[in-house]
């Protein structure tokens, strides 16, 4: 629970320095960023990209970038950066989250390199399929029967893997 606190924290500093909005989950260098995951710029809130990686994580995932991640964002707080670079960028403000100690921030990954996750109904292998949900990417079962997740509130939880697929009450916040 300690690393997505701390994540949790970092994202309320990003928020502050960026006119009250949740960082994007990844960027795309067609908008003119670095390319990246969240933790790139979060990094910088952290002081050690350590926090990222949880020792309880059965399937590190070594992105694109050379960077191990134990965490993934809910994209309907952090939307994704790369849309087709024609495409305004979404970025959610703080004060559009309707029920934020009931919405996503950070969850474990479930990245699919082991029956946690991704390959869960709504998603086929490590893709999203026309029946995509959002907790698809979720590494439910990381604590034994329970995973942790940080809040839009900032509090982190432990939730069993039937509570978390309750898409209204923890993925649908406004």
């Amino acid at each position: 629970m300690s690393n997505l606190k701390q994540i949790g924290l970092a994202v309320f500093m990003y928020a502050d320095d960026h006119s009250e909005t949740y960082n994007l989950a990844y960027h795309s260098s067609a908008y003119g960023f670095t390319s990246g995951y969240f933790h790139n710029v979060l990094t910088a809130y952290t002081g050690d990209d350590a926090v990222f990686v949880c020792a309880s994580d059965p399937d590190l995932w070594l992105n694109r970038y050379g960077s191990d991640l134990s965490y993934v964002q809910s994209y309907k707080l952090h939307p994704p950066g790369t849309l087709p670079s024609s495409a305004p960028l979404r970025w959610v403000s703080l004060g559009a989250v309707k029920r934020p100690s009931e919405a996503v921030c950070t969850a474990a990954n479930g990245d699919g390199a082991s029956p946690n996750g991704q390959l869960t109904p709504g998603t086929h292998g490590r893709l999203a399929s026309p029946g995509y949900v959002d907790w698809a990417r979720v590494g439910r079962f990381r604590h034994g029967n329970l995973a942790n997740y940080s809040f839009a509130d900032g509090h982190v939880s432990s939730l069993s893997p039937g509570t978390i697929i309750d898409e209204a009450k923890y993925w649908a916040n406004w």
